[in-house]
């Protein structure tokens, strides 16, 4: 649903995605559920003057996978100037059992920026997309002796992506700006207490004078060294464009399953961009191509600076992940989980997506001055 009144703006675009995938063994997965859902919201100065909301959901809106939910909105002046623009997007895809092919099971796409002159325009947009997986599993698709009960199984999430912050000021206060993202992994079985694996969490903030760090680290991405660096040569019109990457990071975990009975393992991922007015834009994509940035930058800038941070970004890091499944990279601190990881290991890498068939919207073009 999108409710709107007063001045007209554009949302955050910050992008995730997360998938499942299966290595050497397939068996086990006996069904799909999940959901997606953007919500995007304008604000003139502390007022929220418009939202839109969008959201899919299997199988209720739609009998399988994938499931996309996209939200967009511009901030127009009364002579059709576009001076505030975003958009975000959620999928939930349908898992990959074949081992070949698109990896992504979730994708997460939201991000915003708002023109210079426009001192009034800010946003708050959230993508969340959960992905539940109906399983079963035997002694013997893991290897294991028949009457085997139980089994410690041990999995890896893999993340590859970018989240950013610009500014068209060097010195800008960017106290507010908050490009979030978080997930987690649960377990359910029957007769097991409900057990979450992994979790993590993770912020690039920004401060006075074009200040900008990584806070709230949490879980998995607690205690972990990501450096934030410089794209301020991508954007000419942008002379701060920090950023922090993942570039195919592996995370393992473990969890305990009881053996011919069947579990649910529930993957949720949330990404969160807050921005201020004035020449400030945030971005975070994994999984996907960076294309909403440059489809914002087309509709507010007029220019080639949506292509040329999309050129910087390719250059660093394949936010696709597709490069990584088979060559991941440890993150820098934290030790590597060797030896045999079973048959069932599951991939979790955010990943954007392109159309919506099933949303709860209205939309209204307003105008202002």
């Amino acid at each position: 649903m999108k409710r709107s009144s007063g001045l007209r703006s554009v949302p955050l675009l910050v992008a995730a995605s997360i998938a499942f995938c299966s290595t050497s063994s397939h068996a086990g997965v006996t069904g799909v559920a999940g959901e997606s859902q953007v919500r995007i919201t304008q604000f003139h100065g502390t007022t929220a003057v418009q939202s839109d909301f969008s959201t899919e959901i299997v199988p209720s809106t739609k009998p399988e996978p994938p499931a996309i939910a996209r939200g967009r909105l511009d901030r127009v002046l009364a002579n059709n100037d576009v001076v505030a623009a975003g958009q975000g997007v959620a999928i939930m895809y349908a898992p990959n059992l074949s081992g070949s092919g698109n990896p992504n099971d979730i994708g997460i796409d939201v991000g915003a920026f708002t023109d210079g002159p426009d001192k009034n325009t800010s946003w708050v947009s959230t993508a969340t997309v959960k992905q539940t997986r109906s399983l079963l599993v035997s002694p013997g698709e893991l290897g294991l002796q028949f009457g085997t009960s139980s089994a410690r199984i041990r999995n890896r999430i893999l993340l590859s992506g970018i989240m950013i912050v610009s500014s068209e000021e060097l010195t800008r206060d960017l106290t507010g700006v908050d490009v979030h993202f978080a997930f987690n992994l649960f377990r359910r079985q029957d007769g097991r207490d409900v057990a979450m694996p992994i979790s993590g969490e993770i912020a690039l903030v920004g401060g006075p004078g074009g200040s900008v760090t990584v806070q709230r680290r949490a879980g998995a991405l607690n205690n972990i060294v990501i450096p934030v660096i410089d794209l301020n040569a991508a954007i000419p019109s942008s002379p701060l464009v920090k950023a922090i990457l993942f570039d195919g990071a592996e995370l393992f975990y473990e969890y305990d399953v009881t053996l011919n009975q069947p579990y649910e393992l529930e993957l949720s991922a949330t990404a969160t961009v807050k921005t201020v007015p004035g020449g400030v834009g945030a971005l975070a994509t994994f999984g996907t191509p960076s294309e909403g940035l440059a489809s914002i930058f087309d509709r507010v800038k007029k220019d080639d600076s949506g292509q040329r941070l999309i050129a910087a970004i390719n250059q660093r890091v394949d936010t696709t992940g597709l490069k990584y499944v088979n060559n991941p990279a440890p993150f820098p601190g934290l030790s590597s989980m060797c030896g045999s990881m079973g048959t069932l290991t599951i991939f979790l890498m955010f990943v954007g997506g392109c159309t919506s068939a099933a949303r709860i919207r209205r939309r209204r073009r307003s105008r202002g001055g």
